[in-house]
């Protein structure tokens, strides 16, 4: 590798071409092709990361070697490169430039010899010469090999033979010996004399594509051997005294003769031919000219045809002309009879309105008594409405049940609402009535629970937790002094606002508890929220059973679960639970292993530290309706990751399978809950141990621990 400092190339050592100098900047990874530390490069200009003027490694090429021969004549530097040799630059290739004699260079191969580097020589022995610019004789020779600064145009100016001289002497012995030959052949023979002089002249090989190289042998002929140049110039005198004898000039007389006649004799031919197919297209020309006339001959007697028929035509016209006068005659006596007809028509008319203005009061009127009553069937619809209400709550009656719904349906979009006349059996708390909401999926269920846990000052990451235990089935105890405030915060985010709460009395002792009031047989919220996700599985229903421990649920809770990981259970039921007693206030916590509590899912909520200026704090309204996920029934996979951290805990099946569901569900967010808490929790779940619990779930421990006191 080599830089240009403005005079001539000096290389570029190993330590500096790492180095971005300002002369060169070089690119390891353009120059791969395997060059040794001596290859010189010539690189283009351009603006680079050197400086302008530097040197750019973008497109680089590679420099030739330069040798100065021009003090040599032609035959001497032929003889020192094709003969002696010389001494070329490792690792640079087998090519170089040499300058020669007269402003001359050849762009030359070499091959590898004994004592250095000789030309390889093409076949016929013709080297191609190039103009050399007067620059490059300015270059140092004294700097090891010079080097090219730049390309050249690869414009021809001239061959020359450079065969050794054995090859260049018998090959001029050869073209002699075919001359002499070919001019003793020309003076016999039967074929026509320009024949024989043209056979004579191609086969001395000088005619043709062949004068160049004849012209080259005789240039090196005269520079090299002036003697034998000399003889062949008295043989050329030879050669002219013998076309200046009377025999030579009668076969060249004969020859020119003989080339005119055959000339003359093509010419006539060639003129014969072109008059012959000039009268050919004039014969046909006539031809055509005939068939016009008989077209416009036949044209004529079209037209006469064509007059006959419009003067045919124009009788006929006037006939109907005169028919048609005839008939508007008798239209117009018909038009007066229809005159008279409309008259008699209008009277009927005027009878027909009045007495359709007649039937219009009569119809005014029967709509009134109808619209009257409508509104008292109205009324009584909406009283039966409500008594049905009342009675479905009331019984197990599957036909009052029924009997119920069909009327919703006939009775939708009724006017007015009625006020019920008594208060519903069945508890507001149970079943919320539906408001407005949006419809969001679970792509955009991340950013609504932030906003959520942001309004009512709620750790986002404690509600990413209870959103992702609750959609994966799991029944999730919500503890904490926030536990309220983060339910209706995410009731707000996933089912519109609606919240569906069972409050528990020491009066639930089974799970059939749960379905039907032990008192009064209605019924109970859960049963609802039940009913309602399996009438409308895209719909998600949140349900909480308030005050757990106020009810002796160890007596029924491993039921419970096993009927929730039943696969009929509807996935879009999300079940929660909260205690009267706060969380995290307990002392250290015990050992929960044969506690049936410790299967329930617990998030302990806890205020961000901006809880106090949230707006729901301050009391302020909250912008924008509450939204609802679209349940669209897809299964819940973690990521790859998550899924291989979680399966190799040292936990039983069903505590990673229910790991699996939970960091599945959680994929909403980048902030929801990590696998490593997931698998801490089922190593929870799993062993019981609340010893080895780690620092994030001790407040949920905690919690577990204060059931611990319910009997």
């Amino acid at each position: 590798m080599a830089r240009f400092n403005g005079t001539h190339w000096e290389p570029v050592r190993e330590s500096e071409r790492r180095a971005r100098n300002g002369a060169v900047l070089c690119n390891d990874g353009l120059i791969t092709v395997g060059q040794h530390v001596d290859t010189f490069w010539l690189y283009r200009r351009g603006d680079a990361a050197g400086g302008a003027m530097g040197q750019t490694a973008e497109s680089p090429q590679r420099a030739d070697s330069l040798l100065d021969l021009s003090g040599k004549t032609m035959a001497e530097a032929r003889r020192i490169l094709c003969e002696r040799g010389v001494q070329l630059p490792d690792g640079n290739g087998n090519t170089a430039v040499v300058l020669l004699e007269d402003g001359l260079c050849a762009h030359l191969k070499f091959e590898k010899a004994d004592q250095g580097w000789k030309v390889k020589v093409p076949a016929k022995g013709l080297i191609e010469l190039f103009h050399a610019k007067p620059s490059w004789n300015q270059l140092d020779p004294d700097r090891r090999v010079p080097f090219l600064p730049e390309s050249f145009d690869r414009d021809v100016v001239k061959t020359v033979s450079w065969l050794t001289d054995t090859e260049f002497l018998s090959q001029a012995f050869v073209q002699f010996s075919d001359a002499v030959s070919a001019y003793q052949s020309m003076l016999g023979g039967n074929e026509p004399a320009w024949r024989r002089l043209q056979r004579a002249l191609k086969d001395a090989r000088v005619s043709g594509a062949e004068v160049d190289e004849f012209h080259n042998a005789v240039e090196r002929m005269r520079a090299e051997w002036p003697a034998t140049s000399r003889a062949l110039s008295g043989l050329r005198e030879l050669s002219e005294l013998f076309l200046e004898t009377e025999e030579a000039r009668a076969i060249l007389v004969r020859a020119v003769e003989q080339r005119a006649s055959e000339k003359m004799s093509e010419i006539e031919s060639s003129i014969r031919s072109e008059l012959d197919q000039r009268f050919i297209a004039t014969r046909e020309e006539l031809a055509a000219l005939e068939q016009r006339i008989e077209l416009d001959r036949a044209t004529q007697a079209s037209i006469a045809i064509s007059v006959h028929e419009s003067r045919t035509a124009n009788e006929t016209l006037l006939r109907k002309a005169e028919s048609l006068r005839n008939e508007v005659a008798r239209t117009s006596e018909q038009t007066q009879s229809s005159r008279t007809q409309l008259a008699r028509i209008k009277d009927e008319v005027e009878h027909l309105e009045s007495a359709r203005l007649s039937a219009q009061r009569e119809r005014d009127e029967a709509l009134a008594a109808s619209k009257a009553i409508d509104e008292r069937l109205r009324d009584f619809s909406q009283e039966a409405r409500r008594a049905f209400e009342a009675m479905v709550g009331a019984s197990d009656s599957h036909a009052a049940a029924s009997l119920a719904e069909r009327l919703r349906d006939w009775l939708a979009g009724a006017g007015k609402e009625v006020p019920p006349f008594m208060p519903s059996s069945v508890p507001p708390w149970s079943r919320p009535s539906a408001g407005e909401a949006k419809i969001i999926d679970t792509p955009a269920l991340g950013e609504r629970l932030s906003q959520e846990a942001e309004n009512h000052g709620i750790q986002e990451q404690d509600l990413l937790m209870l959103d992702a235990f609750v959609r994966a089935g799991e029944p999730v105890l919500v503890a904490g002094r926030m536990a309220d405030q983060s339910l209706r915060a995410y009731a707000r985010a996933v089912s519109g606002g609606e919240l569906r709460l069972q409050p528990l009395d020491p009066s639930i002792i089974g799970l059939d508890d749960l379905w039907r009031m032990p008192s009064t047989e209605r019924p109970t919220a859960f049963a609802l929220a039940w009913h309602r996700a399996v009438t409308c599985p895209d719909e998600p229903v949140l349900v909480c059973l308030r005050d757990l421990d106020a009810a002796p649920f160890r007596l029924w809770m491993t039921s419970l679960l096993s009927v929730l990981a039943a696969p009929d259970r509807p996935r879009n039921l999300l079940i929660t639970a909260t205690m009267s007693s706060p969380a995290g206030e307990a002392a250290a916590p015990s050992s929960l292993r044969a506690d049936p509590a410790r299967a329930l899912a617990t998030v302990v909520m806890r205020a961000s530290q901006e809880a106090v200026t949230c707006p729901v704090v301050l009391g302020a309204t909250l912008i924008g309706m509450p939204t609802r996920l679209a349940m669209d029934g897809s299964s819940l996979e973690p990521s790859p990751g998550a899924a291989r951290a979680i399966c190799k805990l040292e936990a039983d099946p069903v505590a990673i399978a229910r790991a699996l569901r939970v960091a599945g569900a959680g994929r909403v967010s980048a902030n929801g809950p990590s696998s490593e808490s997931i698998g801490a929790w089922a190593k929870f779940w799993s062993d019981g141990n609340s010893n080895s619990a780690p620092p994030f779930l001790q407040h949920a421990v905690r919690a577990l621990d204060n059931l611990r006191d319910t009997r």
